[in-house]
């Protein structure tokens, strides 16, 4: 059984591949199966109460399905209504027949990967955030598009939150774009505000063991076989885990210290009794 949630809505995909909608709190007319979709092996969705949220599935037998708010074509159908009410199959020829493997879901876009490793998008392009080396308004993708930008490498997994995405090619090395406000695209030297193809991480652009990415909306982390957890962006709050509050511009390893007490900035253990 697998749950994603956004604000006060989620989506529950059960073993067997049903799939309900939800809304916050949980009670029994709150809940709704979705009975036109196949079983379902994925789900993904993003999204806030004023941009309107979006949901995309693979289904067991590599067909994509989308709903849900759809002004910047973030549902794929190729027609853009501003809202797409009922779960709808994309066309397996936006994707040349191949099979897909697993979707991601951002602000107003969204991503597939293949089971061969190529990466499509679609939706809203202004900050750069689909790959395709345009930005604006005019970068809006309203089906399926291939980025080219990526040919030659199997990617095989895809993270993104908002605005900004990290892919990870199936020999380790890391790739990323869209908005970089924070530096949570990890290119070392690159001061734009968002970079519209993908482009290698600083010290991640060659093979090595990295096997997992994630994305918040300002600050990204990746995880190797080893272990390691590196992690660069915003850290004003400490989210980088690198001991300190400064901005991360390329991936930092993240220090796990063991058995030790979290302190206030008096040297004293928090008090949390209130």
């Amino acid at each position: 059984m697998s749950i994603v949630s956004r604000g006060d809505t989620g989506i529950l995909v059960t073993q067997s591949g049903n799939t309900y909608q939800f809304r916050f709190p949980m009670r029994r007319d709150s809940i709704c199966q979705l009975h036109t979709l196949p079983p379902v092996a994925q789900v993904a969705m993003c999204g806030n109460n004023d941009t309107g949220k979006h949901y995309a599935v693979v289904c067991r037998k590599g067909t994509m399905w989308t709903w849900g708010a759809n002004n910047r074509g973030q549902t794929g159908n190729g027609v853009m209504p501003a809202v797409s009410i009922v779960p709808y199959q994309l066309s397996p020829e936006w994707f040349a027949h191949q099979y897909v493997a697993s979707v991601s879901c951002g602000s107003e876009c969204t991503f597939a990967v293949t089971d061969v490793g190529r990466v499509y998008s679609f939706g809203s392009g202004v900050y750069g955030q689909l790959g395709h080396g345009r930005s604006g308004f005019e970068a809006t993708k309203s089906v399926p598009t291939l980025i080219e930008g990526l040919e030659g490498v199997v990617v095989a997994m895809l993270a993104t939150d908002e605005n900004h995405s990290v892919c990870v090619s199936n020999d380790g090395r890391v790739w990323s774009w869209g908005y970089n406000s924070c530096r949570q695209l990890g290119i070392e030297g690159v001061d734009a505000e968002y970079v519209s193809v993908p482009t290698p991480v600083t010290g991640l652009d060659k093979e090595s063991d990295v096997v997992f990415a994630s994305t918040s909306s300002v600050h990204s982390t990746v995880v190797t076989t080893k272990g390691t957890v590196l992690a660069w962006g915003s850290n004003k709050y400490g989210q980088c885990g690198i001991g300190s509050t400064m901005i991360v511009h390329t991936p930092t390893l993240v220090v796990f210290r063991d058995n030790e007490t979290p302190t206030s900035s008096e040297g004293q253990p928090p008090d949390i009794a209130h």
